[in-house]
């Protein structure tokens, strides 16, 4: 049976300018046609039409650095015991639901503490569980007593990354995942964002291994130094690259090098630490480096580097789904247009996911991954709080209830 969505105003993810009164119509999991309402032929036969008159429908979001499975701190320490294990897998269902009650159909795993991601992946693309599609790493791979060494592959030299780096491409790895440097939201004090722990001859190592395999590399990267050894690497995405110099955004732009910026996180770890939630010495870190975080997401955006959402969300204090939304909002306050904020959060994160002959935005032939929000982005970027329904792959997969206030589907 056909669906068909008529009366929205489409923000169809291409840049654009949006479509009044769009009548979209939907045949199994692919979008048949998309039309404003006055050119529209209702289809032949049965089919269910939703009224979205006054709202605004776009494609459905992704989240590019998304912590889905990663288990919580009073695990991390605890050598991943099939216990908790367990637990991450089982939180993770939940976070899927979430993810989709926000409107984001696709998320990229930041990184996994076990291989126990694939089957998950594997749940939601069948629909056995309802959640987002997957593109999965594995475990990252990071130094001995790296950046999060406590969830990652450790190795050392180039061999032994050259090593890690085929384990995750053969127990299924769409990305491989490095750590780079070290990070501004580790979960030890003497950690420090300006350390720089692979070296050029360790992420080519790995980079070479994704790339004969046809799959892309990803970067945790903080530093300048860092951010210079994974470009050289040829390394595909950089995921925050909290200090970026001019030379460096212009080698991403050159080479089309994509960055991640997760722009919230690091303001939502300084409000935590004015709540006495985590550290004081995490939340002073954190402070430190939202300045210097947001001049280099500025050069970058000037540059016209290409830059996705992500949000390294999936701990307690960055909830799943919810926090793409702040994500959203913090790059729009810190600089980009409503439009670029959308087409970052679709087709620019399915340009780096790779994913765009089938979506990223709405328009016939594409799968049938549709937002539809109570109000206009943008004219009110806060609208992208106000989710009423979602689709995935053509079927609804949340519905808010005006009358009860509250989800029903």
């Amino acid at each position: 049976m056909s669906i068909v969505i008529s009366g929205a105003r489409l923000i169809d993810g291409t840049g654009r300018e949006p479509m009044d009164h769009a009548v979209i119509e939907i045949e199994g999991k692919r979008i048949v046609s998309v039309a404003p309402g006055a050119e529209v032929k209702r289809p032949a036969g049965d089919f269910t039409e939703i009224n979205a008159a006054g709202r605004a429908l776009l494609p459905g979001l992704f989240d590019t650095h998304c912590g889905i499975l990663r288990t919580i701190a009073s695990e991390r320490h605890d050598h991943l015991s099939q216990k908790n294990m367990a637990a991450s897998v089982l939180r993770a269902v939940v976070n899927g639901r979430r993810a989709l009650a926000a409107g984001v159909t696709t998320v990229r795993v930041d990184a996994s503490p076990h291989h126990g991601i694939f089957a998950l992946k594997e749940a939601f693309a069948s629909g056995m569980l309802d959640g987002p599609r997957i593109a999965a790493p594995g475990q990252a791979i990071t130094m001995t007593g790296g950046h999060a060494w406590y969830e990652n592959r450790e190795a050392d030299g180039p061999d032994e990354v050259r090593k890690a780096a085929r384990e995750q491409l053969k127990a299924g790895a769409d990305w491989i995942k490095l750590m780079v440097t070290a990070g501004a939201g580790g979960q030890f004090a003497n950690e420090s964002p300006e350390q720089t722990q692979m070296t050029y001859e360790e992420v080519k190592a790995a980079v070479e291994e994704a790339h004969k395999k046809g799959r892309p590399a990803f970067a945790h990267v903080s530093c300048e130094e860092g951010a210079r050894t994974a470009i050289a690497a040829g390394i595909d995405s950089i995921e925050h690259g909290l200090f970026l110099d001019d030379g460096i955004v212009q080698a991403m732009k050159d080479k089309g090098v994509f960055l991640v910026p997760t722009l919230w996180l690091y303001r939502r770890l300084v409000e935590l630490g004015e709540k006495g939630e985590i550290p004081e010495w995490k939340a002073k870190r954190a402070a430190s480096v939202v300045p210097r975080h947001l001049e280099s997401f500025q050069r970058a955006l000037r540059a016209g580097v290409k830059i996705a959402t992500g949000t390294d969300s999936g701990e307690v204090y960055t909830p799943i789904g919810e926090s793409l939304l702040h994500e959203m909002e913090t790059l729009y306050g810190a600089g980009m247009s409503a439009m670029e904020v959308i087409i970052s959060a679709t087709s620019r994160a399915a340009e780096l996911l790779r994913m765009t002959a089938d979506l990223g935005t709405v328009q016939p032939g594409k799968v049938a991954d549709l937002l539809i929000l109570d109000g206009d982005p943008l004219t009110d970027i806060k609208a992208v709080y106000r989710t009423w329904m979602v689709f995935k792959e053509g079927r609804l997969v949340y519905r808010m209830d005006e009358k009860a206030g509250r989800p029903v589907h």
